[in-house]
């Protein structure tokens, strides 16, 4: 019975372990390829600002952001079997906030996913899509099947979001009672 106990507290030190260090693979990784959060966008050059004069890179989705950027180089043209669409960032006193990318549905990602981060630390749904997450203490990083075809990873960085957004309410109340 001894050695029944000793042996599942082995699993469970060994697997959160595990669990732990895969997450901090999240940490180190921080984005997609080359692509970091964190990193100053004018170290980039492939990435076009979202603007009324390019609206057609932004296509169907019409992201409604003065901080939205889109990849316009070929670069990374696949995602294990998958055939990347777009990718898409958010950007915040020029630090990448948010990494979208988007891309052909495939169950080799998200296997590739859990290889790399581990097993999902929660899942969620948001109008029956059905997301896998994986979070830390300063990023998260979530794949959602969207449609019959598509899926996105979304590279999140919560510290640059967090500003971000207590900003754009400071300036949205300045304006609002500026109009009284």
């Amino acid at each position: 019975m001894i050695k029944i106990k000793l042996f599942t507290l082995l699993i469970i030190i060994f697997s959160s372990n595990s669990f732990s260090q895969n997450l901090e693979r999240l940490s180190q990784n921080r984005g997609f390829k080359e692509i970091k959060l964190g990193k100053n966008i004018n170290e980039f050059d492939r990435f076009v600002k979202k603007d009324t004069t390019n609206l057609k890179y932004f296509g169907a989705l019409g992201y409604n952001s003065d901080y939205a950027y889109d990849f316009i180089d070929t670069e990374y043209e696949n995602i294990g079997n998958s055939n990347v669409k777009r990718i898409f960032i958010w950007v915040f006193d020029n630090e990448i906030y948010k990494i979208k990318i988007y891309f052909e549905r495939s169950q080799e990602v998200i296997e590739n996913l859990k290889i790399a981060y581990g097993e999902p630390t929660s899942e969620g749904s948001n109008k029956n899509l059905k997301s896998l997450i994986w979070k830390t203490e300063k990023e998260r990083c979530w794949h959602m099947n969207v449609g019959e075809y598509s899926a996105i990873i979304t590279y999140l960085d919560f510290e640059i979001e967090a500003k971000f957004e207590r900003i754009k309410k400071a300036n949205k109340t300045k304006k609002a009672l500026s109009e009284f």
